[in-house]
This record gives C-alpha cells, sequence and structure tokens, in this order.
C-alpha cells in the first residue's frame, strides 16, 4: 500500500514539473529581451558625449545643475532632476523649486526648512518638499553638502 501512494505521489510530481517546465519554456519563447532605457532627444542633449552642466548659483550658497529634464507625451507634467550643492558653512537663502520635490542627500549633512516643514538629512535620508514651498538649506559642515532633488510640476 505504502508503495503504491509512493508511486502515485511520484507520478504526480514528475507530471507538473513537466507541465511546469514546458509553461516556463513557453513565456521564456514569448517575452523579448530587455531593451535599455531610452529617454526621447533633448532630454539631456542631442549629443552623447556633451559633458555634464556646470554648477549654476539659484540662492546665496545653493548651486544647481540640470541632470535630465523631461516631459509626458501630453506635456502635461514636467520631471526635472537636479543635482543641488550646498557650500559649507552655508545657510542658503530662500529658494522656490518649479514643483513639489523629493530631496535625496548624498553627501554631508544639511538641516532644511521648508515652508512650515524643518527636519535634518544624513546621507541616504529624504524628504519632501511641497510645491510653492520657500526652501532653505543649512549647512554647519565644513565640506559641502551633495543633494539629489526630483521636481515634478505640472500645467
Amino acid at each position: 500500500m505504502a508503495l503504491e501512494t509512493r508511486s502515485v505521489l511520484m507520478l504526480v510530481v514528475a507530471l507538473t514539473l513537466s507541465g511546469a517546465s514546458i509553461a516556463l519554456a513557453q513565456v521564456v519563447a514569448t517575452e523579448s529581451p530587455a531593451a535599455p532605457v531610452t529617454f526621447p532627444k533633448g532630454v539631456r542633449s542631442s549629443t552623447p558625449a556633451a559633458g555634464t552642466p556646470n554648477f549654476a548659483a539659484i540662492a546665496p550658497g545653493l548651486y544647481s545643475r540640470t541632470i535630465v529634464e523631461t516631459q509626458s507625451a501630453k506635456g502635461d507634467v514636467k520631471i526635472r532632476i537636479w543635482s543641488l550643492s550646498v557650500s559649507p558653512k552655508a545657510t542658503t537663502g530662500n529658494v522656490t523649486l518649479p514643483g513639489a520635490a523629493m530631496l535625496s542627500l548624498t553627501a554631508g549633512k544639511v538641516e532644511y526648512v521648508a515652508g512650515d516643514q524643518r527636519g535634518k538629512l544624513q546621507p541616504g535620508d529624504t524628504a519632501g518638499i511641497p510645491e510653492g514651498a520657500s526652501l532653505r538649506l543649512i549647512n554647519d559642515d565644513t565640506r559641502a553638502a551633495v543633494l539629489r532633488a526630483v521636481i515634478v510640476s505640472s500645467r
């Protein structure tokens, strides 16, 4: 009896595995190979060999450069990715970003004030900045702080 049950169980497992391998082979055969992520012309530069833009002051003690700027197909949503640099031992002037933003600190330490929000960031920390909020950054460190800002705006 035990031998019969074991044989039936092994037969069921073998049939299940063969069915699964056939299904997997069909999925692999129908899926197209992974393609790289591409951006339309004008997102950053029409020339792939073009250099990264230099930082430019957007407020006293705060510098930015555009990494990516693109928009939805309809043009109703615009996305900008900026690199921000805060001078050492500086409190920046107030700046209003061109949309709602998510800040991520990559180097240094900063304190931020955005409207009625206030917080401290260390590398890896993020903060959401509401659209239209006045932003000020405070860097008490002896090194520059570097942040990445993803800014989303709509028309």
